[in-house]
């Protein structure tokens, strides 16, 4: 079956292009994949943007976005193993932490199920006035390009999914060339959810190489003023841990660190009710919480009058 997903529709790559994926564990050959070019990537786009203009997703009333990504979440958990299979062939991690992810994963589409069906961040603004009524909405963004790297390849991509579609935007995904399978998995939940054609794409290429690994540099420190330097002084601002059994200390450190995440005595928990993004050059926008539904949406305020009558300005 081809991998890439077009409007609505699976499709080999126009140029014949593929793609051997291998399990970084041993090596194994674990599919041939469809590598996608720039004509595939156009018609993408060319789909998500009629989606856009022309589909009935941006007009969805927000509790049926929402009801549908809870739907997805219901999908999520019932192909929990699978998921979990493929993401270990994919990434070569053991299969229980795959199968946390999956929990997680469900847990995002969850929650921003509920969130988009409590009405999200739209609000009555008092205004004082009583002949006006004020209120402020938010809207799709439009087309949205969704690009996730090959650690955490369905979490990252839940990330983004679930809050693009909850504002009623349309999207082009294109995870990393090293870990595809659960995307493809995840285009087709989406459509048996019942996600309208165009809504979601997805492309496999290779965008360019990058390098990630492990560094590790230790360093003493004689007070909380040099610590809380050495903390900061980075380019870098994605997370950061403190460890102490003075808690009171440890708070008034952990809040003077330029992160966006900061634990205190852990590392690595979070949960999709918070934010999650970095300061500095770790990256712009937040993923997560409302503030994760918020990049994906345009605000607009409303005002109308009650009592018309001429106004000053047009006299």
């Amino acid at each position: 079956m081809p991998d890439l997903f077009i409007g609505g529709q699976w499709s080999a790559a126009v140029d014949g292009q593929v793609r051997e994926i291998r399990c970084p564990a041993d090596g194994t050959l674990v599919a041939t994949v469809d590598e996608a070019g720039s004509k595939d990537a156009a018609a993408a786009i060319a789909a998500a943007r009629d989606a856009f203009d022309r589909g009935p997703w941006p007009a969805t009333p927000a509790a049926e976005r929402g009801r549908l990504l809870l739907r997805v979440a219901d999908l999520l958990e019932r192909d929990k193993d699978a998921l979990a299979r493929a993401e270990s062939l994919d990434t070569g991690k053991r299969l229980v932490e795959s199968e946390y992810d999956m929990d997680d994963i469900a847990g995002c589409f969850r929650y921003f199920g509920s969130l988009t069906g409590s009405g999200g961040r739209d609000r009555v603004v008092d205004t004082g006035n009583p002949d006006a009524d004020s209120r402020v909405v938010h809207e799709p963004v439009g087309v949205c390009a969704l690009i996730t790297p090959w650690n955490y390849p369905l979490l990252q991509t839940a990330w983004k999914v679930a809050p693009a579609l909850g504002a009623g935007n349309t999207f082009v995904l294109k995870p990393s060339e090293l870990t595809p399978h659960t995307a493809v998995i995840l285009m087709r939940l989406l459509s048996e959810a019942g996600l309208p054609d165009g809504v979601a794409n997805l492309v496999l290429s290779v965008v360019r190489d990058e390098s990630f690994g492990p560094v590790l540099t230790v360093e003493t420190f004689r007070d909380d003023e040099e610590a809380v330097a050495l903390a900061n002084d980075t380019v870098y601002g994605l997370a950061g841990a403190v460890w102490s059994q003075d808690v009171g200390r440890a708070h008034k450190v952990a809040s003077r660190i330029r992160a966006g995440t900061v634990w205190i005595n852990d590392f690595h928990p979070y949960v999709p009710q918070a934010e999650w993004g970095g300061m500095k050059q770790s990256g712009f926008g937040r993923e997560l919480g409302p503030a994760g539904l918020a990049e994906y949406q345009e605000a607009k305020h409303i005002w109308r009058n009650l009592a018309p009558r001429p106004q000053r300005w047009f006299a």
